[in-house]
């Protein structure tokens, strides 16, 4: 019986490990980096000012460029890497 609470004790242990781990490789560089692929994707295309929706799509752009910068500023200023200057210089632009 002893035996078995030590055993249940370190997974409980382990997997506790686990999900820290998990949650902080979410929150962390990773996180980061997805943001700043993100901003360095959707500033890349261009919207044809001719098509019907082209003001909903600016608009929207807009609004997903500020949400993304805006994440990129709170939880990501220590972050670098080789594109974080274009990123910085991309979200000047979205306050």
């Amino acid at each position: 019986m002893n035996k078995k609470y030590l055993i249940a004790v370190a997974a409980l242990i382990t997997l506790s490990f686990v999900v820290f781990n998990v949650y902080e490789s979410s929150t962390g560089e990773f996180k980061c980096s997805n943001t700043q692929a993100v901003i360095l994707d959707k500033e890349s295309k261009v919207l044809d000012p001719t098509h019907p929706a082209f003001e909903d799509r600016q608009r929207q752009k807009i609004l997903t460029m500020t949400k993304y910068c805006t994440i990129y500023a709170d939880q990501c200023s220590t972050f670098a890497s080789e594109q974080s200057q274009r990123v910085q210089e991309i979200c000047k632009a979205y306050p």
